[in-house]
């Protein structure tokens, strides 16, 4: 749990929706606060990108971009006990809004507050490119382990820490989840971290608020000439 004021420090925003209505109080560092409303009053209890799965006093982000624009399933969200909405633009919902520019990387940024930035406390290496960025990481992984350091791994085959393995979905995960695992590296003694950044991660700005120690370009071949 957290307080939405903190979870929104460091981000741009204005408090629109709900108790705000409609006011545009504008925000910064997760201070704002519009027609009465005090968003350090306010307790995050997780957050959420799938209305589906969407669970009480959580913060719900509305993203475009993709396939669909989940703005279309925020009440949904709310329905289902979403206690706040991250929108790019206002809805007629009864729930605070807050207001950005890109839900995206307010998405990234929001998810590494509310898990403590475990990024700031690993040695971050990001490994990018169209081929060889699976090899790239077991290599580097391989090179930490004889050197005796504790090294976690995320990419095309997994994620794998501390006597820990999690099945593939995505090359790179989503950024709440991905967050999440980091806070766990950290709380698990996991010291560095290579992880593959696909092309798709870049462009949905999955690593935003990630400050990689190293970054390794592997090639640019025809998959990925646009």
């Amino acid at each position: 749990m957290m307080r939405l004021s903190e979870i929104m420090k460091g981000i741009s925003f204005s408090v629109v929706g709900g108790e705000a209505n409609g006011d545009g109080a504008k925000g910064e560092d997760g201070l704002a606060s519009a027609s009465g409303l005090d968003l350090s009053k306010i307790e995050i209890e997780g957050l959420c990108a799938d209305s589906r799965l969407c669970e009480k006093g959580e913060l719900f982000f509305c993203l475009t971009g993709g396939r669909t624009d989940s703005h279309g399933f925020a009440a949904h969200a709310v329905s289902r006990g979403a206690a706040a909405l991250v929108v790019e633009r206002e809805l007629d919902l009864p729930v605070p809004q807050l207001l950005v520019q890109d839900s995206r990387s307010a998405m990234s940024l929001t998810a590494a507050n509310f898990y403590g930035n475990p990024a700031s406390k690993l040695q971050m290496i990001g490994v990018t490119g169209t081929n060889g960025k699976t090899t790239v990481l077991h290599m580097l992984s391989s090179i930490v382990k004889a050197g005796g350091g504790s090294v976690g791994t995320i990419g095309t085959l997994g994620i794998c820490y501390a006597h820990k393995k999690i099945a593939p979905e995505l090359t790179t995960p989503d950024p709440i989840f991905l967050q999440e695992v980091l806070a766990d590296m950290v709380k698990e003694g996991v010291r560095w971290v290579v992880m593959e950044v696909s092309a798709h991660a870049l462009f949905y700005k999955k690593t935003e608020g990630i400050a990689f120690r190293a970054c390794i370009f592997t090639n640019l071949t025809q998959d990925h000439l646009d």
